[in-house]
């Protein structure tokens, strides 16, 4: 007799939870709808701008310095990431300056061009790959290099960051 009591218990669970499954599945359906044959409608604005924009650039940690027959070779491995801290493609000029005194260099690539975008992106990492060659004077064993990282997008707005690199 008490196991005819606990039968409708579990029934009772049972269906609470497929109600349960089918509610959470619908509110975490994708962020769809049906749309008009005629095409795809207005999107809705985005307070704030587009988010997918660089809120921040970085020198990789993989970025490393090393010994060429005329002098050293910064691979400056540059990330961008957008305010949720993704790292993303952009546009833009990006720019890398390494060294200090005489010995400093810059370089810069036009991240608006795709040749140049697609040339420099690495598909694996997520990051833009940029060489900086340097003179061997630039940074003495053991040392650091300090090496600088900005981005100047469309309407004159800029991300920047400063980093250094361990001398081979």
């Amino acid at each position: 007799m008490g196991s005819r009591q606990r039968y409708p218990r579990r029934v009772f669970r049972v269906l609470a939870l497929c109600a349960l499954t089918a509610v959470l599945s619908w509110a975490c359906a994708p962020a769809q709808r049906q749309a008009s044959p005629e095409g795809p409608g207005e999107p809705a604005s985005v307070p704030g701008g587009w988010p997918f924009t660089p809120s921040e650039v970085r020198l990789h940690p993989l970025s490393r310095l090393t010994r060429v027959p005329d002098g050293l070779r910064l691979e400056a491995l540059v990330e961008c990431r957008d305010r949720d801290g993704d790292p993303i493609r952009t546009v833009g000029m990006l720019w890398v300056q390494a060294a200090t005194g005489d010995d400093l260099r810059a370089v810069e690539a036009d991240l608006s061009s795709m040749e140049t975008n697609n040339a420099i992106w690495d598909d694996v990492l997520r990051v833009y790959r940029l060489r900086v060659e340097l003179p061997a004077s630039a940074c003495a064993e053991g040392r650091r290099l300090p090496v600088e990282v900005r981005l100047r997008m469309p309407e004159e707005r800029v991300v920047q960051a400063k980093a250094e690199v361990v001398c081979p």
